[in-house]
């Protein structure tokens, strides 16, 4: 993010200040352009519809392809203790073309590991074989329940490898409960594969010369979340920690060229970043099972890395979805309350069934990395916010469905430029651009920072560990206005802020409406009712006071700069956003203009 520590408070001399404190701005006075654009018809929330990921792709693609190699030593990143894991998993590739072919890996979470007539356990290791019983106790091929993405992404051109991690679940209620395991097992597969590729072996030579691993995306989910997301750092360092093996190939542990981490419901004990890398994290609404919705602490963490990291960062908020369904050999519903709208038996419920939730689930992930990974535009157009989730991925096939899977993006730091993150109380008072920010009508406006039990800030069930502006009202048009100082921002595309509703707030019933006004130095202003953009202001659903009810998350509001009909872009003066209930109160943050 952008911060400009030598601007003093006063508005003067912007661009010049800018300039003095060698600040690279890629925006300012950029070109020439009208002093005054003009917008002559109304700017559609959408310009169309994101490709549908569950259709086959041109390539002809395997059938799921088993493979055991041996086992690999891992370890325990906090006690040090190492144990041996099988090396097993699966591999869908394309049977026809000759690529190379991205490569994409997808890493299970702790779940059971055997099965006895449909009671479920963890082992010791390894799924004990008892003489006389009636049904044979099986192993639980959580590895497997990924198989109805990867599928079609091979059939798009990709390979796609889902890996075995029983032996690490059986181990991992210690330490750092399985995560530096599940990085180093996932590393070695790569490792495995990658000298497939070069000199083919392990039953796999028609795979020889045909993978590109200079493209790797990573999807873990649960516990592999935080797997994925430590594999990042633990590749990056990993010449110095993980040496090569005896009789292993030379250069056989060089780091690998991971481009895309995806966190499915993940956990996030240890609070992991993904240095240079796309990231993006799925919440789900009803989680049960990490039912503090811990890959927002994921995205809040990764949102705020410093320097001239380049990697966007993406949080998908799923409403009416479930930990579990997204696998589908985990079929068991995580979520075990009756509340209203979370609750499966609820009449009023607003829960997505297993296939539903694994229709978005598959569009979600796949469109990622098509987009990262395979750096497919038409599939980039949707994490840009251009186009909307096609119908395939709404529930029963029916769209659209923008209400209920809710996009925060943030793009790399060369494409934003920080207005506030509300950090402090100074924030009250001035803006990051050291210019004034005046508060009207608002009951007691604070700063806050919700701590990981969701405490600590107006909601008391916020999950987002990012600082935030917290504001409540009791009469219509309370304002929020910062002062810009005649900033050209004809370099940016979009105004971009995340807010969430306080839960059981009676004033907040029906949700919220959001007029942003962008003003010049001329006079002129032009306003937007935000909901045309985004259906972020939402009361959020369920019981307040279930444990597991309603709950505060942050969710993206974007504005497209084109929307503001007679400003001048080059000039501007101000922001306000004004909100005209007669009361309500709601958390932000992360107000910025953005590059799309």
């Amino acid at each position: 993010m952008h911060s400009f520590p030598c601007l003093a408070p006063a508005a003067v001399a912007l661009v010049a200040l800018l300039t003095a404190c060698g600040d690279s701005q890629p925006l300012t006075n950029a070109g020439s352009g009208p002093e005054t654009p003009v917008v002559t018809a109304p700017v559609a929330r959408y310009s169309g519809v994101a490709p549908d990921a569950s259709l086959p792709g041109p390539f002809a693609a395997s059938e799921p392809r088993e493979y055991d190699l041996g086992q690999y030593l891992v370890s325990d990143g906090d006690n040090g203790l190492a144990y041996n894991v099988d090396v097993h998993g699966q591999v869908r590739a394309p049977t026809s073309g000759s690529g190379p072919f991205p490569v994409v890996l997808y890493l299970h979470g702790r779940h059971v590991t055997c099965s006895y007539g449909g009671f479920e356990f963890l082992s010791a290791g390894i799924c004990p074989e008892i003489n006389g019983l009636v049904l044979e106790i099986k192993p639980v091929p959580s590895y497997v329940g990924y198989d109805y993405m990867a599928a079609h992404l091979a059939s798009a051109g990709y390979v796609v490898l889902s890996i075995d991690a029983n032996d690490i679940n059986d181990k991992d209620l210690t330490g750092d409960q399985g995560v530096q395991a599940r990085a180093q097992l996932l590393l070695h597969h790569l490792d495995v594969f990658r000298q497939i590729n070069l000199a083919g072996g392990e039953g796999f030579d028609d795979l020889k010369g045909r993978m590109d691993f200079s493209r790797i995306g990573l999807m873990g989910h649960s516990r592999g979340g935080q797997g994925v997301a430590h594999a990042v750092r633990f590749n990056q360092a990993r010449v110095n920690v993980l040496p090569a093996l005896p009789g292993d190939p030379e250069g056989f542990t060089a780091p690998h060229q991971i481009k895309a981490v995806f966190a499915l419901a993940p956990t996030d004990f240890d609070r992991h970043t993904t240095p240079g890398v796309a990231f993006a994290t799925l919440l789900p609404y009803c989680d049960g099972d990490v039912s503090n919705l811990q890959g927002a602490w994921m995205f809040d963490d990764n949102r705020a890395l410093e320097g001239d990291d380049s990697g966007p960062r993406f949080q998908i908020l799923a409403r009416g979805t479930n930990h579990n369904f997204y696998n589908t050999i985990w079929v068991d519903d995580d979520y075990g309350s009756d509340d209203p709208y979370c609750g499966s038996e609820s009449a009023t419920t607003g829960r997505d069934v297993p296939e539903d939730q694994r229709r978005h689930g598959e569009f979600l992930m796949s469109a990622f990395f098509r987009a990262f990974v395979g750096n497919e535009s038409t599939f980039a157009r949707y994490w840009q916010g251009v186009v909307r989730a096609p119908d395939a991925a709404c529930p029963n096939g029916s769209g659209p469905c923008d209400a209920r899977l809710l996009l925060s993006a943030q793009p790399g730091s060369q494409n934003r430029w920080l207005i506030d993150a509300f950090t402090s109380a100074e924030s009250l008072t001035a803006n990051t651009l050291g210019l004034a920010t005046t508060l009207q009508g608002f009951v007691a406006p604070s700063i806050c920072t919700s701590a990981q039990d969701g405490s600590g800030c107006g909601s008391a069930r916020t999950y987002s560990v990012a600082s935030q502006l917290q504001l409540a009202w009791d009469a219509p048009n309370a304002s929020y206005q910062t002062l810009l100082g005649g900033l050209d921002v004809r370099g940016y595309d979009t105004l971009n802020l995340r807010a969430g509703l306080v839960v059981g707030d009676a004033r907040n019933a029906g949700g919220q409406q959001l007029v942003a006004v962008l003003s010049d130095t001329a006079g002129h202003s032009a306003e937007v009712d935000a909901s045309r953009f985004t259906d972020a202001l939402f009361d959020p659903p369920g019981n307040p006071e279930a444990s597991n009810g309603a709950k505060t998350t942050l969710n993206g509001v974007a504005i497209p700069l084109t929307a503001f009909t007679g400003v001048d872009l080059q000039r501007l003066q101000s922001l306000t956003l004004r909100f005209p209930h007669a009361g309500g109160a709601l958390q932000l943050t992360d107000l910025m203009l953005q590059k799309r």
